[in-house]
């Protein structure tokens, strides 16, 4: 399927994809921050708790890998996603000569046009 496109239309579309995929980074980073706080105070916990075990002559993880055992509970969390800015697809629009362009099924614009002709 091709579309006749205004590269103004698909130009603010990307901008608009843009600034809500920057508002989804700033969303998860705040969440991985709580998480990664979380799971660090509980990490500090389980090595309080391993050196209190120690200064009491006992070995308290004899059958298990030490590093398993701290990290038992912390439940480290996946840093999130960079926000993409699509400066590639920007400029080439910058530089089209036409103000209406044809895009197809397979073109990196078409995630952008939600199925739907912006030419108007």
């Amino acid at each position: 399927m091709k579309m006749k496109v205004r590269t103004d239309n698909l130009r603010a579309a990307i901008k608009k994809y843009v600034a809500q995929d920057a508002k989804r980074f700033e969303r998860e980073t705040a969440a991985y921050n709580k998480k990664l706080l979380a799971a660090r105070t509980r990490y500090v916990e389980n090595v309080d708790l391993y050196l209190t075990a120690l200064q009491s002559g006992e070995e308290p993880y004899r059958d298990y890998n030490v590093r398993d055992r701290l990290e038992r509970g912390c439940n480290f969390p996946r840093e999130p996603k960079e926000a993409e800015t699509h400066t590639d697809l920007l400029v080439k629009l910058d530089l089209a000569e036409d103000q209406v362009l044809v895009v197809d099924d397979h073109s990196d614009y078409m995630k952008f046009l939600s199925g739907r002709c912006v030419c108007k």
